[in-house]
């Protein structure tokens, strides 16, 4: 669904006193940015809109109102999966009452690296409604979660929209790949006739519409999450390529 008829949707469902006690927003292919500033606004918006609040901080993640929970960094600042007590504020928030706001929000992001263990240990307020605290899980590439989160939750798909566009590169390279196509010879003709960040991009789109290897695609989506997060466009053309030419290989071998 497109951000704005989210918004517009989620909005008129408040007027009427009908949101949810919990959302999980999916994405497709990595939307952290997107997702993020879309909650931020859409808070924003109700207790400006809906509460008619008066004073909403400029940065929002300070008001106290809200709980934000991000998932920690180790040592070499590269983000990690969740832990017990990443949760432990949750618990403090849930047990007040909102003190500029009638409702409250709790905002969870990368929910793929909430373990089974930490799931079960909020289950209970998951499924009970405080009355007055909305959780939004956001969930940017959109993994399959947990059957007892996914169960309780609403789900919306939110994502930026990619337009519609024939995919040259793939249909040129695919009867390649579904022969042999040596990697000297991919690498040399990528260089020239493929640029890196054009095929990145159609790959993940022609995934998107086409069934295949559900563990290409995971392997895929672990890739896309890597790329963006730990910057690896610093890395050599050569290595991201090589990638590249592992995948397609084995998906389009499989198609044959």
């Amino acid at each position: 669904m497109k951000p704005q008829e989210l918004m517009q949707k989620l909005l008129k469902r408040a007027t009427s006193g009908k949101l949810a006690h919990f959302y999980i927003l999916n994405g497709r292919q990595g939307e952290f940015e997107l997702q993020k500033e879309w909650t931020q606004t859409f808070i924003r918006r109700y207790w400006s809109e809906i509460e008619s609040r008066k004073i909403i901080p400029q940065n929002l993640l300070s008001d106290a109102d809200l709980l934000w929970i991000s998932p920690p960094l180790n040592d070499d600042n590269e983000v990690t999966n969740y832990r017990v007590e990443d949760f432990s504020s949750l618990l403090s928030f849930l047990s007040y009452r909102g003190l500029s706001s009638q409702r409250r929000f709790v905002v969870v992001e990368d929910v793929e690296r909430v373990s089974a263990i930490i799931a079960n240990k909020l289950l209970k307020s998951l499924e009970e409604s405080e009355g007055d605290v909305t959780f939004f899980w956001l969930n940017p590439h959109g993994h399959k979660l947990l059957s007892t989160i996914d169960s309780r939750a609403v789900k919306f798909t939110l994502c930026n929209e990619i337009p519609e566009k024939p995919l040259k590169i793939l249909n040129e390279l695919k009867p390649k790949f579904q022969t042999s196509y040596p990697l000297s010879q991919f690498l040399e003709e990528a260089k020239k006739n493929y640029p890196l960040e054009d095929l990145f991009q159609e790959l993940l789109s022609y995934e998107q519409k086409n069934e295949g290897d559900a563990g290409l695609k995971q392997e895929l989506l672990t890739f896309t999450q890597d790329w963006q997060r730990l910057e690896t466009f610093h890395q050599s053309a050569n290595v991201r390529l090589q990638w590249i030419h592992t995948y397609l290989q084995a998906r389009f071998r499989a198609d044959r």
